[in-house]
């Protein structure tokens, strides 16, 4: 039952601060406020689905295993996915500083930077082969990521349509959901291209192998 705590907790926590500020919407019926409701509903079902795959591993008694090869890689994958947000964090406070330009509202500005160094990890560790666990079915995850990736950039689309995207003249928070579908669907490709490329060097090893016998 311990196993299930931290799982229930990522769930239930996002749809809490949901409620609570959806509550202070009903209050003060200010357009910021359903922004920000619709923004925490969006990371409450990004964590149900989280939820719903962690809960099927568990079923299975799947546990993930990374050999060391695949720890030190994801090790540096971290670290150049932490100095891309620091870059690009940067980078948008020369923007709005230097240059003047609020191209966006900080909330939009601040998840770019974390949804871009989230998608340059996923990017270099497939790349490296480091981003599943050993005997994943990596076929089976790209798809769930797909479509996350392609319910996201739906919700976005559809918010855009109907709010807007843009907000005063600045980029408009369905961005988020736009950018993170994009990445998601991204690095799904990537994975389903990685795993193609691996079959087929393992097929021409296999043949090599057996040429070599005969």
């Amino acid at each position: 039952m311990k196993k299930y705590v931290s799982l229930l907790l990522s769930i239930f926590i996002p749809l809490f601060i949901t409620f609570i500020v959806f509550i202070i919407w009903v209050i003060t019926r200010q357009d910021k406020v359903m922004y920000i409701v619709g923004f925490c509903f969006g990371i409450t079902i990004s964590s149900f689905l989280i939820g719903i795959l962690a809960f099927i591993r568990n079923k299975r008694n799947y546990r993930c295993h990374f050999d060391e090869r695949q720890n030190k890689c994801r090790g540096d994958c971290f670290c150049i996915s932490f100095f891309v947000l620091l870059g690009s964090l940067f980078l948008d406070g020369i923007i709005r500083t230097l240059l003047e330009y609020d191209w966006s509202s900080y909330i939009v500005g601040v998840s770019t930077c974390g949804i871009l160094s989230i998608g340059v990890f996923a990017g270099t560790a497939i790349i490296k082969d480091a981003y599943t666990s050993i005997g994943e079915n990596k076929i089976r995850f790209g798809i769930f990521l797909g479509c996350i990736g392609i319910l996201d950039l739906g919700v976005g689309i559809i918010n855009g349509i109907r709010q807007g995207f843009l907000e005063d003249g600045k980029i408009g928070i369905s961005f988020i959901n736009i950018f993170s579908g994009f990445m998601l669907f991204v690095v799904a490709i990537l994975l389903f291209i990685k795993t193609g490329i691996s079959k087929k060097k393992e097929r021409m090893d296999d043949e090599k192998f057996e040429t070599e016998i005969c």
